[in-house]
């Protein structure tokens, strides 16, 4: 038999997990959402030769992300270089990945880049500098101004945004 009571404990109980999902909504919407990329370092380049590089961190969240840090195998790393890499170029990308390479504020809509290294076409497939078209995963650690932690785990890939297809048409002008 359906009472008064009953009724009022049902819409109380209903009540009540709808304010605990609307509440776990929110945080999950109003929180830092850090990501990356790999882009180009040099738009004007000469396309299929070589390629620069750069790393970028963006907060698309809507709150700044404090304490961020990328995380990646050393094994994955060393997968994304060629034989004929210089340590120099080495020592950038194993930087960006060192534990005392902290960002510490990143406001929400900015983004952040850094030097990543090269790949130089050398002819039948092979590069010099970083294996291009490799993948490398990462993991991005960061917190919200409150503390709380997050993650993001994510695969670079190692190629120029120029032609993600993988060929661009340069149409030039004949001078009239």
């Amino acid at each position: 038999m359906i009472t008064p009571y009953t009724i009022s404990v049902a819409a109380l109980t209903i009540s009540l997990v709808s304010l605990l999902f609307q509440q776990i909504r929110w945080r999950e919407s109003n929180r830092p959402i850090v990501s990356a990329y790999i882009c180009d370092a040099r738009k004007e380049r000469d396309v299929n030769k070589w390629c620069s590089f750069n790393l970028v961190l963006v907060n698309s969240g809507a709150v700044p992300a404090s304490n961020i840090r990328l995380h990646a195998k050393q094994s994955d790393i060393n997968k994304i270089f060629s034989e004929e890499i210089k340590e120099v170029y080495k020592e950038v990308v194993i930087n960006c990945f060192d534990k005392k390479r902290i960002i510490p504020l990143l406001l929400n809509g900015e983004k952040i880049e850094t030097f990543f290294g090269n790949a130089e076409r050398i002819g039948h497939g092979k590069w010099i500098g970083l294996e291009y078209d490799s993948f490398l995963p990462i993991k991005i650690t960061y917190c919200d101004l409150n503390r709380k932690r997050y993650q993001t785990k994510l695969k670079l890939k190692v190629r120029d945004s120029y032609g993600f297809g993988g060929a661009v048409l340069k149409i030039t002008k004949q001078p009239s």
